[in-house]
């Protein structure tokens, strides 16, 4: 379905539609991966991308800066899908102040497609819409078409792009639960401005994929090296010490290992 035809369409169905926003605490842990072949040396490679590198994603057209985060440090592994070989940094940023977010996948039907073991949180409106069967209709049809698996289906995108560039209009961005683990978690989008102001950059790995069991998709990743200190101009403090061999499997997601350096 064409972007624009979608928004017209999306319009005339949520004029009397409405959603609760999402909080995201402060305090709150927020961890982003990118793959790269070599060490970055900057923070500035480890936030979101120039807008002449930014690629389409979920919530973001092409030429569109965006940060995208995981609630769950283990989130940005299984987002990326890494092959034996493939080096990643992992970054922890610290919410400073309560983001308010919109928020969309939160249903029984799209958690109960994705094999979720957690109940969804219901988001709209007061208790009068929440009962209401055009808002169930509309809710359960965004958070059915947002939460599709991507794969090389670039019309997909396209929809899901449409759908949120309409719920984060006025908001620090956009709260869905993680297709590639099950919805167990979250995961974010959220504008420049806002990562700039109101995320703080706490520490960061860089770990290679020494193995991969497509079986279970679980992954074995070498620390190659850790820092948790950085210069006013941004530098990246290396300790220039490889860290742990770490397990990350589906029972594993919930261990938290940026706290252990060797």
């Amino acid at each position: 379905m064409p972007t624009i035809l979608f928004k017209v369409h999306y319009w005339k169905l949520t004029t009397d539609f409405t959603l609760r926003e999402s909080i995201i605490k402060a305090g709150t842990k927020i961890y982003r991966g990118i793959i790269y072949s070599s060490q970055p040396y900057n923070v500035s490679y480890l936030s979101y991308p120039p807008a002449d590198k930014a690629k389409m994603n979920r919530a973001s057209r092409d030429g569109e800066s965006m940060f995208y985060g995981s609630i769950n440090p283990l989130g940005p592994i299984w987002e990326l899908n890494p092959s034996v070989g493939d080096k990643m940094v992992i970054s922890r940023w610290h919410v400073v102040n309560d983001l308010h977010l919109n928020n969309v996948g939160f249903t029984p039907t799209v958690f109960e497609r994705l094999s979720s073991t957690r109940k969804p949180q219901i988001f709209i409106g007061d208790e009068r819409d929440e009962n209401h069967p055009d808002n169930i209709q509309v809710y359960n049809f965004l958070a059915d078409k947002f939460s599709q698996p991507i794969g090389n289906n670039i019309d997909t995108y396209r929809l899901t792009i449409a759908i949120a560039e309409n719920l984060i209009n006025g908001l620090d961005g956009l709260v869905y639960p993680t297709i590639a683990l099950t919805a167990n978690f979250d995961n974010v989008a959220l504008f420049p401005k806002v990562v700039d102001d109101q995320l703080k950059l706490e520490a960061v790995s860089y770990d290679e994929i020494v193995l991969v069991d497509s079986h279970d998709i679980n992954y074995r990743l070498k620390g190659i090296d850790y820092s948790n200190t950085f210069s006013s101009d941004g530098t990246i403090c290396w300790k220039g010490r490889a860290g742990l061999v770490l397990h990350a499997t589906k029972e594993w997601r919930d261990k938290y290992y940026f706290t252990v350096e060797h």
